[in-house]
C-alpha cells in the first residue's frame, strides 16, 4: 500500500521552488504541473486524480477566462518583481560580491551586470590612481632636491667658466713658462 501524499504541502514546496508561479496542479502521486492539460493527461494515464492549488493571497475567480487572465497577470508580476529584486542586488555596489548574472536573464539585468563590472574596473583604477597620488609628495620632494642640485651645478659651471675666462685674460700674452703651462691647462685658448 502506498503512502498518501499531502498535496497541499507538496503544492507549497512547488511554490517555494517556483516563486514566479501562482497556480499549480498536483496529481495524487505528488507530481506538479503548471498547465492543467498536463495534469489531466498524467492523471488519466496513471489512473490518478489531481487538485488545483493557488499561491497564498490569490483569490480564485468564478469566471474561467478571467481566472486565466488573472493567473497569467499575477505570474508576470511575480516574474517582474523577481527581476527587479535581481537588478537591485546586481546594482548594489556596496555588496562584497557581485551576483552571477545568468545568460537567460532579463536584458535590463544583463545591462546592470555590465555596468557593475565597469564600476568595479573604474573603482580599481581609482584605487591605483589614489595610491600614485599618495606618492606625489615624496616624488615632489625628490624633484625639488634634484632641481636644487641641478641649480647648484649650473651655478658652479658658471663660476668655473668665469674663473677660466678671467685666468685666460690674466695669462694672455704671458710668455713665461708658468703662463704657458697655465694656458695649456685652460679649456679655452686666450685671445691674442
Amino acid at each position: 500500500m502506498s503512502k498518501k501524499i499531502d498535496l497541499n504541502k507538496k503544492s507549497q514546496e512547488i511554490f517555494k521552488e517556483h516563486p514566479d508561479k501562482v497556480r499549480v496542479f498536483v496529481t495524487t502521486d505528488g507530481q506538479g504541473f503548471f498547465h492543467k492539460n498536463y495534469a489531466i493527461n498524467h492523471a488519466a494515464k496513471n489512473k490518478l486524480e489531481y487538485q488545483e492549488f493557488f499561491r497564498q493571497g490569490h483569490e480564485k475567480e468564478d469566471n474561467t477566462d478571467l481566472e486565466e487572465l488573472l493567473v497569467t497577470t499575477e505570474e508576470k508580476v511575480l516574474t517582474l518583481e523577481a527581476t527587479l529584486e535581481a537588478i537591485q542586488d546586481a546594482a548594489n555596489v556596496e555588496a562584497e560580491t557581485t551576483p552571477e548574472i545568468p545568460e537567460n536573464a532579463h536584458e535590463a539585468l544583463k545591462v546592470v551586470g555590465e555596468l557593475r563590472e565597469k564600476h568595479a574596473n573604474v573603482s580599481a583604477e581609482l584605487v591605483t590612481a589614489n595610491e600614485k597620488a599618495d606618492q606625489l609628495p615624496e616624488l615632489e620632494g625628490k624633484l625639488k632636491v634634484a632641481l636644487e642640485n641641478t641649480g647648484e651645478t649650473v651655478e658652479v659651471d658658471k663660476q668655473y667658466n668665469a674663473l677660466t675666462a678671467k685666468l685666460a685674460t690674466l695669462v694672455k700674452g704671458n710668455t713665461t713658462k708658468l703662463g704657458e703651462a697655465i694656458i695649456k691647462l685652460l679649456p679655452v685658448t686666450p685671445e691674442a
